[in-house]
C-alpha cells in the first residue's frame, strides 16, 4: 500500500465523518431484526485457518458449538486458505497471516486467541453497535444442479444508503479436513454475489440471482450465508507488529441472514 494512497484514504475518512457526524445517532432496536430483542443486526464471523493448521480444529469446534447454542446472533463462515481461491482473497483483504484468526463484522474485530470468553464477546459488543437500518432477507432454492436466490433489501431509513452485498455459498459438512482428521464446518466455496447497491430510503431492492454450481454443492448441504456492508472504509488493525503490514481496509457489517438448503 503506497504512502500517496494511504493519505488519500485518510483523507477521505476526515471528510465523510465530518460530513456524517449529525447521522451517528443510535439506531433504535426493532423486534422484527434484533435476536431477543436485545441486538441491533446478525453479526458474521469469518475463521480464517488451514487444513494442515495443529490449532485450527480447537477453533473450528468452538464456532460450531457457539453458534448450536443459539445464545448468540452470529452466523460464521470458515476461510481454508490453503484449498480455496475465494477464501484465500478473502484472507488477503484482511492482511491475515496468522491462523486461526477471527474476523467479526467485516473487521470490526479480529480475535487471535482461541477461548470461548474471547469470541463471544467479540461476537456481543458486535452485535450490540449501532448499524444502519437496512434488513436483508434470503430465500433460494435448488434448480436442479444450481440454485436460485432472491434477495430483498430494505432501507428502513429516510436517507439514501449505499452499501456492499456478499453472498456466500458455503458447505455445511466441509469435504475438506481438518488437522485432527475431522471436516471443517461452513467452508466459503464461492461468492453468488459480490457487488456495491443503492437503496433510496424507504424502499427495498429486489436482486435475484442463478447461481451456477461448479463446485459440486449438494441439497442438504449448503449454506447461503447473504451479509451487506456500509459502503465507508474503516482502517482496522491485525493483532501483530510483524510481518507488515498489520492494517486492513475493512467495511463493517450492518445486516446478515443465511438459509440452508
Amino acid at each position: 500500500m503506497s504512502r500517496r494512497f494511504v493519505v488519500l484514504l485518510l483523507a477521505l475518512l476526515i471528510f465523510y465523518s465530518m460530513q456524517n457526524l449529525a447521522f451517528e445517532e443510535k439506531i433504535g432496536k426493532d423486534s422484527t431484526k434484533n435476536f431477543e430483542n436485545d441486538y441491533t443486526h446478525f453479526v458474521v464471523a469469518e475463521l480464517g485457518s488451514t487444513t494442515y493448521c495443529p490449532y485450527c480444529p480447537d477453533a473450528s469446534d468452538l464456532m460450531h458449538s457457539l453458534h448450536s447454542l443459539g445464545n448468540l446472533p452470529f452466523y460464521y463462515i470458515t476461510l481454508v486458505y490453503d484449498k480455496s481461491d475465494v477464501a484465500q482473497r478473502r484472507g488477503r483483504a484482511f492482511n491475515d497471516y496468522f491462523i486461526p484468526m477471527l474476523y467479526v463484522d467485516g473487521g470490526y474485530k479480529v480475535v487471535d486467541t482461541t477461548s470461548e470468553i474471547s469470541y463471544s464477546n467479540a461476537i456481543k459488543s458486535s452485535a450490540e453497535r449501532n448499524v444502519r437500518d437496512v434488513d436483508i432477507e434470503v430465500n433460494a432454492e435448488w434448480n436442479g444442479n444450481d440454485v436460485s436466490i432472491i434477495l430483498n433489501v430494505t432501507n428502513n431509513e429516510n436517507r439514501i444508503y449505499f452499501g456492499h452485498i456478499m453472498v456466500c455459498m458455503a458447505e455445511i459438512d466441509s469435504r475438506w479436513i481438518r488437522n485432527d482428521g475431522k471436516h471443517y464446518n461452513n467452508t466459503l466455496m464461492d461468492y453468488a454475489l459480490n457487488r456495491y447497491i443503492l437503496i433510496p430510503g424507504g424502499k427495498t431492492k429486489k436482486l435475484e440471482v442463478e447461481w451456477e454450481n461448479k463446485y459440486n454443492l449438494q441439497e442438504g448441504n449448503t449454506l447461503i450465508l447473504a451479509f451487506i456492508s456500509n459502503w465507508i472504509p474503516h482502517i482496522q488493525q491485525n493483532p501483530w507488529e510483524k510481518p507488515k503490514p498489520n492494517f486492513f481496509i475493512a467495511q463493517f457489517v450492518d445486516d446478515a441472514n443465511a438459509a440452508e438448503i
